[in-house]
């Protein structure tokens, strides 16, 4: 990539930056800048049918020149995905569902806000409820996967142990009929045993990698969202119910 690329690229990503701060769409190519949020915990709501149904609908509207979609990084606002911020407008939607994507493109063509999908808290009241969300999701990413993954290794492990045995069993026979000598069975158990080493240390990590960073996040974070909604749900009862009693005791 020469300079003359770099600085075309710098001056696209500023243009875009300019965009989303100020509004000025004279750098680029579209009204709207549509961000979908694809992190893990929002992946899991489906997130991603949410953003191709808004390519499908921007597409069936004839909106393409008008209106952008692309997928982002975690917005850190798991307790409340899907997630989907759109510019110039600055306006973040929540719990936003592949039914809602018709009204938001129908509202954003007025230049129109969907406000029943906004944050009907402030930043301190949702940071708290994440904050809480997040402390299950880690608690739970921690400890299922960890009892997971090592269960599966073990019996991974005992299968190799089976395999050993096997192959020693049948060299016994092969020494008992005289078709192979004692030093013979030695080095090829000593060869079978090098060689499921490195696919048991190979399985190990497979195991571990595949339990930790794949299935994990994808069964456990919509588990984590539902026990974080219960629990801000229980507790924001709670504060209501106090407030009731200390404006009737007032």
């Amino acid at each position: 990539m020469d300079l003359a690329k770099l600085e075309e690229l710098k001056q696209k990503y500023l243009a875009e930056i300019n965009f989303r701060k100020n509004g000025d769409t004279s750098g680029v190519d579209y009204k709207y800048d549509i961000m979908v949020c694809g992190g893990t915990g929002c992946r899991s709501c489906k997130s991603k049918k949410v953003e191709e149904k808004l390519r499908e609908v921007i597409s069936a509207k004839g909106l393409d020149g008008v209106m952008k979609v692309h997928g982002v990084g975690c917005f850190g606002l798991c307790v409340n995905g899907p997630v989907v911020l759109v510019y110039p407008q600055d306006a973040l939607y929540i719990k936003v569902s592949v039914d809602d994507v018709e009204e938001i493109v129908d509202n954003l063509k007025e230049d129109k806000l969907v406000s029943r999908l906004l944050p009907k808290e402030d930043g301190k009241d949702i940071e708290k409820k994440n904050g809480r969300t997040l402390a299950i999701n880690q608690a739970l990413g921690f400890a299922i996967p960890t009892v997971a993954a090592y269960t599966v290794d073990s019996l991974l492990r005992g299968f190799n142990k089976s395999l050993e045995y096997s192959y020693s069993a049948a060299n016994e026979r092969k020494i008992a009929l005289q078709k192979m000598s004692e030093t013979q069975a030695a080095e090829a158990l000593k060869r079978l045993n090098k060689g499921l080493r490195g696919f048991r240390t190979g399985l190990s990590i497979l195991t571990f990698t595949m339990i930790y960073r794949l299935i994990a996040p994808v069964l456990i974070t919509p588990v984590a969202n539902k026990a974080g909604n219960w629990l801000n749900a229980k507790i924001d009862a709670k504060n209501a119910k106090n407030a009731t009693t200390e404006q009737l005791n007032a």
